[in-house]
């Protein structure tokens, strides 16, 4: 009678065990399909100089392409807190926050102390603006851009001195529209 006894709640137990992996199961996926906008994907992107009308004037010598390996995030990543890849930016990677339709997007304050290279960048990958060595946690006003961007891109502070990068440059990677060929 107790071995009886003992199986019948043996068997209820282990039916509610099921039940209870089951339901972590479906917490577990529903917490990563919720975090699957905050994923970033890996690219490369690249810097091309656009010469201003003295250098071509003067026929300088065109600056360097510069290529950076970057952490492409969507335009949710705006609401974090922290990006934690912003505080140990090297002179090879970066961060881009894309934005689905260009917009004007105000500059994020998130408790990120390092200081960085913040970039504005057009549809096309023109850089509209650059802010340099912003530390993003200690922001106190609206820091916003003059027209719809189509990304920020962050970059070691310091990087954008040290490389000679300008607005008019142009970033190549494929969440760029590029500006068709004109020749004047």
């Amino acid at each position: 009678m107790l071995a009886i006894r003992l199986r019948m709640n043996f068997k209820r137990l282990l039916g509610s065990w099921r039940i209870s992996a089951l339901l972590a199961l479906l917490l577990v996926a529903g917490a990563a399909t919720a975090q699957t906008s905050l994923i970033f994907e890996r690219a490369k992107i690249r810097i091309d100089a656009t010469p201003s009308a003295k250098e071509i004037k003067d026929n300088v010598e065109p600056r360097a392409t510069l290529t950076y390996s970057v952490e492409l995030r969507p335009e949710s990543a705006l609401n974090l807190e922290n990006i934690h890849t912003l505080n140990i930016l090297t002179p090879t990677t970066g961060v881009i926050i894309a934005f689905n339709a260009p917009s004007i997007v105000s500059l994020p304050a998130m408790k990120v102390y390092t200081p960085v290279d913040v970039l504005f960048v057009a549809e096309d990958g023109a850089i509209l603006q650059i802010m340099p060595k912003v530390v993003l946690g200690e922001i106190s006003q609206t820091l916003q851009a003059k027209s719809p961007i189509k990304a920020l891109l962050f970059l070691k502070a310091g990087e954008v001195e040290a490389r000679g990068i300008r607005p008019h440059d142009v970033i190549a990677g494929h969440i760029f529209t590029p500006a068709p060929n004109v020749q004047e």
